[in-house]
């Protein structure tokens, strides 16, 4: 069952960040506590972002960064790959 997490539209890169950490602990801890086998297991991640109305514009580069950070830190190794999945969003 996918988890879905609502945008919300002023939060800095930063606070999504910690969102996205919090979000892949508490998936991950969840999996773990049921003995999923994580080898078989596919993430398809989010992209962590600033909200629309955010005054603070961020780079490309500077929303990978967190991105990859996230996925870095809360991860486990043992987890394939995650899907990064190509959207047409209205910023591109």
């Amino acid at each position: 069952m996918p988890v879905k997490v609502l945008k919300i539209r002023i939060q800095l890169v930063a606070y999504v960040r910690r969102l996205s950490f919090q979000v892949l602990a508490f998936v991950y801890k969840a999996l773990a506590d049921h003995h999923i086998f994580l080898e078989g297991t596919l993430l398809k991640p989010n992209m962590v972002t600033a909200g629309q109305s955010c005054a603070t514009k961020y780079t490309p580069e500077q929303a990978a960064e967190a991105t990859v950070t996230a996925l870095r830190r809360r991860v486990p190794p043992s987890v394939p790959g995650p899907l990064h999945i190509y959207n047409t969003s209205p910023n591109q």
